[in-house]
């Protein structure tokens, strides 16, 4: 019998409400971490006189509650302003954390590979335990790829504003798509390059021709049903801030294969940057049947290092030793003068 392998998610987000046993304030926010340990994190204290302020729930898909959680921080602080100090000093907070110890994502990765929610309960607790005591705690776990949380942005990010512009007549005949998020170390799309490389995920063909060149050219990345199961990368051909949405949108289309895709996305957003690999440049000594002029241009390079470091050592010697005998010139010179006055 095999062994099922649990595959390890491009991203554990983790999302927690609590409040103190022994104070009247109550928290909100989240960590997402990366498979190598990095983190993201939004946080949120506020008075329990306020808690109807609150509308993120753990059950809320994470995009959704990283919104409510935003929403709330600003009505929160515009309500209460001494708590917009109190959780600029718990981001701070956060930070040093983090930097104290560079583990506690890995930690929070280990306990959730093992579904211990427990444990995990646990880290976080640890983890504010200097900031506040006897912290009550309710978590939710989503594990994610970076293509199921880009379809996950795109959802929930998509208004009849941004539906009504993807309907424009000189976009209508475009296929739909999305741009890989990563929203710990990638880069807003204001700063991609047109003609950049740059992932995606298809969220739908308008027409079937332009389904079956995808689908040919990339059969890994479909599942039986048509779905787009692999990030893909194509190429940026023409960024637009539309005015009719504000300048926090922009549209963009990318090119793959010849099929042309249309997505609006919003600017603070990261997205994923392609890993290129450079090539290595030949060396000028390097003969096309065999090394061995390389090998005798590095020899005689050592041999030539060699020699002058040899020489350079014969000359530093007779160097000193000639700076030697003028010193000693010198001293016999003074002590003489000395002796004649004395």
């Amino acid at each position: 019998m095999t062994e099922r392998v649990d595959i390890v998610k491009d991203l554990l987000i983790l999302k927690y409400k609590g409040q103190s046993k022994i104070t009247v304030e109550g928290y909100a926010g989240y960590f997402v971490v990366k498979k190598n340990g990095d983190i993201k994190f939004n946080a949120l204290q506020y008075p329990l006189a306020l808690s109807s302020m609150i509308t993120c729930e753990l059950s809320d898909p994470f995009k959704v509650f990283q919104r409510k959680l935003s929403d709330s921080t600003s009505k929160i602080t515009r309500r209460s302003p001494d708590f917009k100090t109190i959780n600029n000093s718990l981001f701070m907070y956060i930070k040093k954390q983090i930097f104290k110890d560079p583990s506690f994502g890995v930690k929070l990765l280990a306990a959730n590979k093992k579904k211990d929610k427990e444990v995990m309960k646990a880290l976080i607790v640890e983890f504010f335990e200097n900031w506040v005591e006897q912290l009550k705690l309710d978590i939710a776990v989503e594990d994610m790829s970076y293509l199921d949380f880009s379809k996950q942005v795109s959802t929930f990010s998509t208004t009849e504003d941004i539906l009504s512009v993807l309907s424009r007549e000189d976009l209508k005949n475009l296929s739909e798509a999305y741009p890989i998020v990563d929203p710990i170390n990638g880069k807003s799309i204001t700063s991609f390059a047109i003609g950049e490389e740059i992932y995606f995920t298809v969220l739908k063909f308008s027409n079937d021709e332009s389904r079956s060149k995808i689908v040919e050219a990339f059969p890994e990345s479909f599942d039986e049903s048509g779905e787009n199961t692999q990030p893909l990368v194509g190429k940026l051909i023409s960024k637009e801030l539309v005015e009719d949405i504000g300048n926090e949108f922009m549209l963009v289309k990318i090119s793959c294969k010849g099929v042309y895709f249309k997505a609006i996305i919003y600017t603070n957003m990261n997205i994923k940057i392609p890993t290129v690999n450079v090539p290595k440049t030949p060396s000028p000594f390097i003969n096309n049947d065999s090394g061995r002029n390389e090998s005798k241009h590095h020899r005689n390079f050592q041999e030539y290092e060699k020699s002058g470091s040899d020489k350079k050592s014969k000359i530093n010697f007779f160097d000193l030793l000639i700076a030697m005998t003028f010193v000693g010139a010198a001293a016999i010179v003074i002590m003489i003068i000395i002796n004649f006055f004395s």
